[in-house]
């Protein structure tokens, strides 16, 4: 289901969706041909700048990582973000992850949606030398994908910039791993835009209360999409999404 945040229809093609033709030419080549179940709802609400909060088990073919990075890259083109110098470590938008198997997954891509259009991708985590990813990021970053923890490293030893725009990749399994601290000095330090300034995306699995919370702080106004277990299936099963009332969630 679908609420909140007057969110926008759903798409049935990527043509009904205004990308840049280099984020277009990406999708070409990296296959996309239909939007998937998940992106259907999630590319939409995200093109306008609206925040987003999926919860439930997604699974298989679900295109989460394009759902996010798509919108990004194309706000990013569009001047939707305020500019930055690229001498400056000061990436525009953020990808946080709970692991450095997970952040090398999106960084992957991240690569993909970035590929010869201008935005400059990169990856910290834990586990690689951190003056090697310091190096990259002064070389020019405009999207950073990051484990908690290893941000948190390189905030202490760079200035900081305010981020316009954050994505919280297995929320709740950042949670569990005891990050909220860190991810709470990243996205609500003092620098960053008013919450009602800045656009967030939550990906989580479950909604526990301290999620909740958190995500209430980073933004408001989600515009939330509930999935149910196996709410992405295979290829051979059907899927449908239905819109429906606050007041009829449970009935």
């Amino acid at each position: 289901s679908v609420t909140g945040g007057d969110a926008p229809a759903a798409v049935s093609s990527f043509e009904e969706l205004e990308f840049p033709a280099a984020v277009q030419s990406n999708m070409q080549r990296a296959g996309y041909t239909k939007p998937t179940a998940l992106q259907q709802y999630v590319l939409p609400a995200a093109l306008l700048g609206k925040n987003v909060m999926v919860t439930g088990a997604i699974t298989g073919r679900c295109g989460r990582a394009a759902s996010y990075l798509l919108p990004t890259v194309a706000r990013l083109l569009s001047s939707e973000l305020p500019p930055r110098d690229r001498r400056q470590v000061a990436p525009s938008a953020i990808v946080l992850s709970p692991t450095r198997e997970l952040a090398q997954q999106v960084f992957a891509e991240a690569r993909k949606a970035c590929y010869g259009a201008g935005v400059r991708p990169v990856a910290c985590f834990g586990g690689a030398p951190l003056v090697d990813q310091l190096r990259e990021l002064e070389r020019g970053c405009e999207l950073l994908v990051a484990t908690p923890g290893r941000l948190g490293d390189l905030m202490e030893r760079s200035p900081n910039e305010p981020v316009d725009l954050s994505i919280h990749e297995q929320a709740d399994r950042m949670l569990d791993m005891g990050f909220e601290p860190q991810i709470r000095k990243i996205v609500l330090q003092s620098e960053m835009p008013p919450a009602e300034e800045r656009q967030t995306l939550v990906f989580s699995a479950t909604h526990p209360p301290e999620m909740k919370a958190l995500a209430l702080d980073c933004g408001r106004d989600y515009v939330s999409l509930t999935a149910g277990p196996g709410a992405v299936a295979g290829e051979h099963v059907a899927q449908r999404m239905e819109r429906v009332a606050e007041r009829d969630k449970a009935s």
